[in-house]
């Protein structure tokens, strides 16, 4: 009897042990669920971007590059109110060009049918405004719910890691995912009916101008690899933080197999051999803060300066 009393004891500690650090019970679908049913009406985020490209032509290589900051402000008051603030502080590096440091910011106010928008130009510093009307939203709500279901799908196949890790001082479920693009076909498939039934199929007539199928644009997606991590609060389920990574995709094979499918040849449509496609680095890393206690008002020193423009009648 004490002996099969130690034993039940140490199953008890060994299973509030495994508890403990699988996060008392949690699943990947249970962590989803509680971050899907949150609403985040207002939140501020800051991503810092990290991108590397290197191409071989002809014995010579280019390489370019982008890093920097993104930060956004958003406060959503209903499906046709809403106010972004947006911040961009980039360096470009482009072969020939140099550097070019990029640094702007805007507001975007939509109230109903219109889109009122304050951008920064800053070549001249100077605020610039414009008004534009907005057509019907791009998804309805049917197509929504599917894209949501499909997206779903795919992040149902996150591991929970074992270990929780801290995102500014919230302690946090940690989900990881490595898959190919074309693990989201039920999305694009969705995406492009839908568009191409918007365009009274034009999409479709595009790419038979081009020789391919959407099953062929699908197929490729597999050779584009993407490292997710998820960061979900232990305390409220909102989402605090995504880390995205493409950095290992193998570009040289959906270079040469979309160049098979459309019968092109580098050399001969362009005077060049290409030796190597690739990315040395891309990734995005964004985390969110002051959610639902987020406020985007424009300033009134930027609505007096802003000069108006009229995008619509603007010839390019």
């Amino acid at each position: 009897m004490k002996k099969n009393a130690a034993k039940m004891g140490v199953l008890v500690l060994a299973g509030s042990a495994f508890l403990a650090t699988t996060g008392c019970g949690m699943t990947t679908e249970k962590i989803l669920d509680k971050m899907q049913d949150q609403e985040m009406e207002s939140f501020s985020s800051v991503s810092d971007v990290d991108f590397g490209f290197k191409l071989g032509m002809s014995g010579v290589d280019f390489k370019i590059t982008a890093s920097g900051e993104y930060d956004m402000n958003v406060e959503s008051a209903s499906d046709e109110e809403a106010s972004v603030y947006g911040y961009v502080d980039m360096n470009v590096n482009i072969p020939v060009t140099g550097k070019m440091p990029i640094e702007t910011e805007f507001y975007s106010i939509m109230d109903g049918d219109e889109v009122e928008v304050y951008a920064l130009n800053p070549d001249s510093d100077t605020w610039v405004h414009s008004v534009q009307e907005v057509e019907e939203a791009m998804l309805d709500e049917d197509v929504r719910k599917d894209l949501e279901k499909a997206v779903r799908k795919v992040l149902d196949q996150a591991e929970l890691q074992k270990e929780t890790e801290k995102v500014d001082g919230d302690e946090c479920y940690v989900l990881k995912l490595n898959t190919g693009l074309d693990a989201f076909k039920e999305v694009y498939e969705i995406i492009y009916d839908y568009a191409n039934e918007m365009s009274e199929d034009k999409l479709e007539e595009e790419l038979d101008d081009a020789d391919l199928s959407i099953d062929d644009v699908y197929d490729l997606m597999k050779y584009i690899n993407m490292d997710l991590t998820i960061y979900a609060s232990k305390s409220d389920g909102y989402c605090r933080r995504i880390v995205v990574d493409f950095t290992e995709s193998d570009l040289q094979t959906l270079f040469e197999e979309f160049c098979d499918l459309a019968g092109v040849d580098p050399q001969d449509e362009w005077g060049v051999e290409v030796e190597s496609v690739e990315f040395s680095s891309f990734s995005i890393d964004m985390t969110f803060n002051d959610i639902n206690d987020t406020t985007v008002k424009v300033p009134k020193d930027v609505t007096n300066e802003a000069i108006d423009m009229d995008l619509e009648n603007m010839i390019y």
